[in-house]
């Protein structure tokens, strides 16, 4: 069985990633969460990950023994292992849409991430509303991201999108 090692899905995006995209594509795996108690390498979170993951990150998937790090790197190993939950549009042009938008989100978008860090149990609507919707949010990508994915939701007939009310972009 596969185990994904993770950090708290409250605050850590990085973690909640592959955590969503397996749970919503059915597929089964053991969910370790580590604690974040320091980033020190004599902490116990490095000393648990290190002989897992060579970047002491998580998230990481194991699977016998392979191990892949990286948000983009799980989805596509996923992808590979499991064809028949169409992780990827079949379309050639629209699985390339969907990759240059899953690489822009995972590598972009800088000041969206450092204004507006993650907390799933906080409520800042006000503010995230703010973020998304205007046209002078404070890292002036936000709105390059709103847009990005309602183009994707329109255009695509990716399921990962369209055929679940989660809202995943």
């Amino acid at each position: 069985m596969l185990k994904l090692y993770i950090g708290n899905k409250n605050y850590s995006s990085w973690s909640m990633r592959p955590w969503v995209l397996l749970k919503q594509a059915g597929i089964e795996f053991e969910e370790v969460m580590l604690r974040f108690d320091s980033f020190d390498a004599d902490s116990k979170f490095k000393q648990t990950i290190a002989p897992i993951s060579p970047t002491g990150r998580v998230p990481a998937l194991v699977d016998g023994d392979l191990a892949v790090w990286d948000t983009l790197a799980i989805a596509e190993y996923a992808a590979e292992k499991f064809p028949a939950k169409n992780l990827w549009p079949t379309n050639l042009n629209a699985r390339a849409t969907a990759r240059s938008v899953c690489a822009e989100m995972h590598s972009g978008f800088t000041g969206l991430r450092g204004n507006c860090p993650m907390n799933i149990e906080a409520h800042l609507s006000d503010i995230g509303c703010a973020a998304t919707c205007s046209a002078s949010c404070r890292c002036g990508k936000a709105c390059s991201a709103h847009t990005v994915a309602r183009c994707c939701l329109v255009i695509s007939a990716w399921p990962m999108l369209t055929s679940h009310p989660c809202a995943c972009v």
